[in-house]
């Protein structure tokens, strides 16, 4: 966040969409989330992010979500979320539908939603969350919303498979990198040619109060619904 901030990644918010992809495939039956590679879907995704949105700026991560159907619980379903920048919400759609085309399983497979004034960081938090819910209609899904999280059994195989990867490994990153010891306390995001530049222009006069305005955001409750969708 603080270095989101340093960057300047919100002096051009209106710019920015945040676009969730789900792809078609069948959920992971429960109970088999483990063995699921995070890397290699991770990689997957970013293959086809660089062939379908190749010169986009791109900061999110892979989210694992337990898929509903009615009250019952059929498995998880990997999914994205993304903040991205250097193409229209038209031109990205009809760029990644051949790569996220609908199914049973996802009626809704690109979806792109507003960031409204002021709202960068918490569209930024939301995409490399540490909270999961369930998906889905029901009531289960419902309450599960409310609870802010999953049944107890179904949280402990996320979060036992989570543990296995590096803080980190989820992040999708396009035109952006790590660089600096594996330590998380002591990395730094970098953004490479032609962003880097157009950042630094950008966020020059307004760099004394990124830091300000991301610790601010850090200790807001995240309200994804309170941002205006876009039907597509």
């Amino acid at each position: 966040m603080r270095q989101a901030g340093m960057l300047g990644l919100h002096c051009d918010e209106k710019h920015w969409q945040m676009l969730t992809l789900t792809p078609n495939d069948q959920p992971i039956p429960k109970g088999e989330l483990s063995q699921t590679n995070q890397q290699k879907e991770v990689k997957k995704h970013l293959k086809r992010l660089e062939r379908h949105l190749p010169n986009v700026l791109v900061i999110g991560g892979l989210d694992i979500a337990l898929k509903y159907e009615g009250n019952e619980p059929i498995g998880w379903q990997p999914h994205l979320h993304l903040l991205i920048y250097g193409i229209s919400r038209q031109a990205s759609l009809k760029a990644l539908r051949a790569a996220y085309p609908k199914s049973e399983y996802s009626p809704k497979p690109i979806r792109h939603e507003h960031i409204k004034g002021g709202s960068f960081y918490e569209a930024l938090t939301y995409c490399y969350k540490s909270l999961y819910f369930p998906r889905g209609s029901g009531s289960q899904v419902r309450e599960g919303k409310k609870r802010g999280g999953l049944p107890r059994q179904y949280e402990l195989e996320l979060r036992a498979y989570l543990a296995k990867w590096p803080i980190g490994k989820r992040m999708v990153l396009r035109y952006a990198k790590f660089h600096g010891p594996t330590n998380k306390t002591k990395r730094r995001l970098l953004l490479k040619p032609p962003y880097d530049k157009e950042f630094e222009k950008l966020s020059s006069p307004q760099r004394k109060n990124s830091a300000n305005r991301c610790n601010v955001a850090t200790h807001k409750r995240i309200n994804r619904a309170g941002r205006a969708k876009v039907r597509v």
